[in-house]
């Protein structure tokens, strides 16, 4: 994870593999559920987002398997940012809800907080979009979170200054400002400096707003191109803003000259000058050469958008289908296990009856003398007679339907079980007691509880496990 925080993905996804590998040796679903998160982040960043979704979603099945609500919560965080990477704010806005409910009480709360208020400020409720960074503000003081506060407090300036109260925007874009110099983090830092840039420049301070931007790419060196891309858009703004056209143009000129960078909206916003610049100079071959190269720019733009928003809905099909597939699986499971249920309390009332049968006759027997061939040839018969009466065949092939997994996981995993011990673990798996199985089994309720001994020794488990509930998790 600090690997991501710092940019080196290669060397991150070495140390998530390896400990992919450990985790598994270990059986740690809760590792393993962490581990595939962050692999998923490295695909997010790489803007593989189909294949960031699906790891994002197994390490959701993986945390809810194993009760971790953190990992689960965190995983959903990071799905919400993949849909609104996809253009899906109002999914992404519903998965951020749903980590915040649980994150809401825990030091990772901030994740979904700072989420919730960029996207419903987007969506236009900024006053809604306030309460919860101001509530994810609260969270840093209280977790001592220093390093997430200056992303809050820049991202709160923007809401306020959408709100119209520029002195209260500016007042957080210096605390988030002096917070993350103060904490030595760079990239929060050149995005509040750009942000107070461009408040200076529609202040008429150009010189202020220019120190700034200096400030920020010096900052920006060896960071995301995007930043110190945007510290120049910036200038040129202000170089445009003063009159200074040539100038502007040099700017946005000499940067994309000597720097590689895809920030498209960047880009856009560089023709746009361009294309103001040389419209000031009069200069209408530039301008139209401009106006060309950025309607080949959004047809490329719109291009890709369409692809991948063809992409998003056909993994969105796809995720639907396999919802509908499972949710329809599991109604069948829920059926059978129904019937299952049925069939044993059926067989217990069975073997009941059948016991208070045989009870009866042999006290009919006992009357006759102990001699008599007939009346030894009917105890004998009787012994077994509410254990003949039942299928098992019929009765584990109805278990397997309902639970087509746990034989087969059961063996794999304790291969020294006997074929008894496996049909009472099969019983204990239906949740049933010693003297229920005992009365289905013909078994006396102390040969039940070896048996429960020794299948307890087999499986390796501690005093404290509860052996039902062990073989409820296979």
């Amino acid at each position: 994870d600090l690997l991501v925080l710092l940019g080196r993905h290669s060397e991150a996804e070495e140390a998530y593999s390896n400990g992919f590998l450990e985790a598994e040796k270990a059986k740690n679903s809760l590792v393993l559920g962490r581990i595939i998160a962050g692999q998923a982040s490295i695909k997010v960043y790489r803007y593989d987002l189909p294949a960031g979704k699906e790891s994002l979603e197994k390490a959701i099945s993986v945390a809810v398997s194993c009760g971790d609500s953190i990992g689960q919560g965190m995983a959903l965080s990071a799905l919400a940012h993949v849909y609104y990477l996809w253009g899906l704010p109002s999914l992404a806005t519903e998965y951020a809800f749903d980590s915040y409910k649980l994150l809401k009480d825990t030091s990772f709360c901030t994740y979904p907080l700072f989420r919730l208020g960029a996207l419903i400020s987007n969506a236009g409720d900024d006053e809604a979009a306030k309460d919860f960074l101001l509530e994810g503000i609260a969270a840093t003081e209280r977790y001592n979170l220093d390093t997430a506060r200056p992303a809050f407090l820049g991202e709160i300036g923007i809401v306020y200054t959408k709100l119209g109260r520029l002195a209260e925007a500016r007042t957080y874009y210096e605390q988030g400002l002096a917070a993350a110099e103060e904490q030595g983090e760079a990239e929060p830092a050149v995005n509040i400096l750009t942000l107070l840039a461009y408040t200076d420049i529609n202040n008429g301070d150009f010189a202020a707003a220019e120190e700034k931007l200096r400030r920020g790419i010096l900052l920006s060196k060896g960071l995301r191109k995007r930043l110190e891309a945007w510290c120049h858009h910036y200038l040129a703004v202000s170089a445009q803003r003063q009159g200074k056209f040539k100038e502007a143009i040099a700017i946005l000129d000499n940067f994309t000259e000597n720097n590689e960078h895809d920030e498209k909206a960047f880009i856009e916003h560089s023709f746009r000058i361009h294309i103001d610049c040389y419209t000031e100079l009069a200069d209408w071959k530039q301008v139209a050469s401009y106006e060309k190269k950025l309607r080949e720019h959004k047809d490329k733009i719109d291009s890709e958008q369409f692809k991948s928003k063809l992409t998003t809905a056909q993994s969105l099909i796809a995720t639907e289908r396999e919802k509908h597939d499972k949710e329809i699986e599991k109604m069948k499971r829920e059926q059978l296990e129904r019937e299952l249920t049925n069939t044993t309390l059926q067989l217990l009332a069975q073997t009941e009856q059948l016991s208070e049968f045989r009870e009866g006759i042999l006290a009919v027997i006992r009357k006759a003398p102990p001699t008599e061939a007939i009346a030894k040839e009917l105890r004998e018969k009787l012994k077994v007679l509410p254990c003949k009466s039942i299928d098992w065949d019929k009765f584990e092939a109805q278990f397997t339907a309902a639970h087509p997994e746990f034989r087969i996981r059961l063996s794999e995993a304790y291969p020294g079980l006997t074929k008894m011990e496996i049909r009472i673990c099969t019983l204990l798996r239906m949740n049933l007691k010693s003297q229920d199985i005992s009365q289905l089994t013909c078994l006396s309720e102390r040969n039940i509880e070896n048996h429960r001994y020794r299948i307890r020794k087999k499986m390796e488990l501690l005093k404290e496990q509860d052996l039902a509930q062990e073989l409820m998790k296979l």
